[in-house]
């Protein structure tokens, strides 16, 4: 199809849809970013305390995690309303962003497609730059108890691993499979179009935990 029907170039939709491919592995650590609240030098204009004993929230990773999702979702909407397509039920933001990134070339026939490159490469590079001015040092067992709800994918977890401590050490993509292989760890969730299996990061750590590598040949 040429370019000239589309509100966007080819250059312009390859370059959205890299951002959109992006999106997956920001997930997870927005998450444990607005779990880690102002511990690393955030001030009182983008932190606030949560209830009671809880660890303080980040609270500008919190609107930035919004802003992603509500941004993602709203354009999927619009293509759908624009291009008379079946809307999709519920999608989370990771959903929304491959959606897009499948139907790039609807998107780019939709009217205000210019504003949906600025806007998703705007709201995808705030968290970028967000999360690059975060500190390395390891979740206190405060932050690993908020966090141990969290749902994330085998290949996620890597990109965590420098937050989760000596809890993490040993643990990697390869090791979660074969947590769940074994039956010592089990997913809550699976995408029925990819087979994409999810889990909590608190059944990951026990799982890794309670059945330590014994070695080549040993089913863990």
């Amino acid at each position: 199809m040429a370019d000239t029907e589309m509100f966007l170039s080819r250059d312009e939709r390859n370059e959205l849809s890299e951002h959109l491919r992006e999106v997956p592995d920001l997930i997870a650590p927005l998450a444990l970013a607005i779990i880690r609240g102002d511990r690393h030098g955030l001030d009182t204009a983008t932190s606030r305390p949560a209830p009671q004993s809880r660890p303080p929230v980040d609270h500008g990773a919190e609107e930035l995690r919004d802003d992603l999702h509500n941004t993602l979702t709203t354009w999927v909407r619009l293509v759908c309303e624009e291009r008379v397509m079946s809307p999709p039920e519920y999608l989370d933001t990771e959903e929304a962003a491959h959606w897009l990134d499948k139907y790039i070339t609807a998107l780019a026939m939709t009217v205000g497609a210019e504003d949906a490159h600025r806007s998703i490469i705007g709201i995808i590079q705030a968290v970028q730059r967000r999360l690059d001015h975060r500190g390395d040092a390891a979740l206190t067992e405060d932050e690993l108890a908020g966090a141990n709800r969290m749902v994330i994918t085998a290949y996620q977890i890597e990109k965590v691993l420098h937050l989760l401590g000596e809890r993490g050490e040993g643990l990697n993509r390869r090791r979660v499979e074969v947590l769940d292989k074994a039956g010592a760890l089990q997913w809550c969730s699976r995408d029925k179009d990819t087979g994409m299996r999810f889990y909590r990061i608190g059944d990951i750590l026990e799982a890794h935990a309670t059945h330590p590598r014994r070695g080549r040949g040993s089913a863990v």
